[in-house]
């Protein structure tokens, strides 16, 4: 499958959720919650690294390369489950895996095909279907659960893919119930992989030692009306999703979006495992992970900052990274209106 993983229900959206709760400090969790980050702990990203056209792809179509990569490993679990008449499935989707390294190699996106998943979705159902000796069976409930969430949000993304590869530069309409939905679509799918291990709750009063709180405020100076870059909600998703991974259980998580007559503010910040000051500016290269995290279970490419701040620059905005070791880490990104 090439640079696509295939571990079993492990990844989702390079949220990919192979942290296990026991490998996380208590201590350093309780000490995150009565400490501040302060400006000292900041710097402004200036530079994007230099990447080759392949690594511009992977970084820019990860999102995607995740989905398919979780796909495929549902499909081997069907398998494994007894569930036949998979193979043409498979084949499609590694026939995908393939054209996206062929192109990536090139330096190439191309658009997907819209009904593709509603293509697979189908065609997976029917197979399960023909199995009712495993319609009750546990694990398949939870498998055809995972799957669904699967193809909800891959069905948005290459719609937004497509729409950005025909207009890249554009900026659309959105409102606030979308890009809120959009956000908690990711949250929802993260939270069903899991398993049961730990939920994500928007009410501090709900949370559980077990639990995340993540919080996500969206406001705008033109009331109900946001006009911004659709990739952002990418970038957005990516930097939650990513806070989530290296946040113990437990653990909070605040995301904001505020549009002004001067631009795009976005700021995520978490009470997770922070970053070592010395890596603040390495964290944004293809494929690095930071030292304090080279030991933990995780499938993420370590992509997500590298196209955050790709984004960034491509719409000549500014990015910050505040960060204290066992304190937490702070994203902000500020992009200018397209006519400011």
């Amino acid at each position: 499958m090439g640079m696509i993983p295939i571990q079993v229900l492990q990844c989702f959206f390079d949220a990919m959720d192979t942290q296990d709760p026991a490998t996380c400090s208590p201590t350093s969790q309780r000490a995150s919650n009565h400490a501040a980050l302060n400006e000292s702990d900041e710097i402004e990203i200036v530079s994007v690294p230099a990447l080759s056209p392949k690594q511009r792809v992977i970084a820019d179509l990860h999102s995607v390369i995740n989905l398919v990569g979780v796909l495929y490993g549902c499909l081997e679990l069907l398998q494994a489950e007894s569930i036949d008449g998979l193979d043409g499935v498979k084949q499609r989707v590694k026939q995908l895996t393939d054209d996206i390294n062929s192109a990536a190699e090139d330096g190439r996106i191309f658009p997907l095909d819209p009904e593709l998943p509603k293509t697979l979705a189908a065609e997976i159902d029917a197979a399960i279907q023909q199995a009712p000796d495993h319609a009750k069976d546990e694990m398949l409930v939870e498998l055809r659960s995972t799957i669904s969430a699967v193809f909800e949000v891959f069905e948005v993304r290459v719609s937004e893919l497509n729409a950005r590869l025909a207009e890249p530069k554009a900026w659309i309409a959105f409102s606030a119930d979308q890009l809120s939905s959009s956000i908690q679509q990711v949250l929802d799918a993260i939270e069903k992989n899991a398993l049961g291990r730990y939920r994500i709750v928007k009410n501090i009063a709900e949370q559980t030692p077990k639990d995340y709180q993540i919080e996500i405020n969206i406001s705008s100076e033109n009331g109900d009306q946001f006009l911004m870059p659709p990739v952002l909600q990418d970038v957005l998703r990516d930097i939650i999703a990513n806070a989530r991974k290296y946040t113990a259980p437990g653990g909070r998580i605040s995301a904001g979006l505020y549009s002004s007559v001067n631009g795009l503010r976005v700021v995520v910040e978490d009470n997770g495992l922070g970053i070592p000051k010395e890596e603040l500016s390495k964290v944004i290269n293809f494929g690095y992970r930071a030292s304090n995290v080279m030991d933990r279970r995780t499938l993420g490419g370590g992509f997500g900052l590298t196209k955050a701040l790709c984004v960034v620059k491509e719409f000549g905005g500014r990015m910050w990274i505040r960060s204290r070791l066992n304190l937490g880490t702070r994203i902000t990104i500020f992009i200018p209106n397209e006519n400011a």
